[in-house]
């Protein structure tokens, strides 16, 4: 791969020098000095949120009436499994919690509204954007 240097010279990407051997012994490589690492975070705020209140929250926020069927999660889960699928059925079935509390410890931030106040608002200027629900 090559990259376009300043003043248009053409070189080697910085990414591929990460996987080129380099003269250095054992399977040491050099690592390019123009890339920094930084940590990767979750930023949420605190709680756990199940599928269901999410879809509760967004139907609440575009005014409409959430159509949820109501259907066991062994049930669910043990079907999807037989068929090759239960890695997905985990993931809608089981509850979503993210641990934010390393951005929160490094950066101080907390968030400015809760996520189900969010969500309403996000669901509610779709809606009317795409004029559905109450504001269709």
């Amino acid at each position: 791969m090559r990259s376009v240097k300043a003043g248009g010279q053409h070189g080697q990407d910085e990414m591929s020098k990460l996987t080129k051997p380099s003269s250095v012994q054992g399977d040491q490589r050099k690592r390019p000095t123009s890339i920094s690492w930084s940590p990767i975070y979750h930023v949420a705020d605190d709680g756990v949120v199940s599928t269901r209140q999410l879809v509760e929250v967004l139907a609440d926020g575009m005014g409409v009436k959430p159509r949820l069927i109501h259907l066991p999660r062994w049930l669910a889960v043990g079907g999807a499994t037989l068929l090759g699928k239960g890695a997905m059925a985990r993931r809608l079935f089981d509850d979503l919690e993210v641990d934010a509390s390393a951005f929160t410890k490094d950066t101080g931030w907390q968030p400015k509204k809760l996520l189900e106040d969010g969500l309403r608002e996000m669901a509610a200027a779709y809606a009317q954007q795409h004029r559905v629900g109450r504001f269709a």
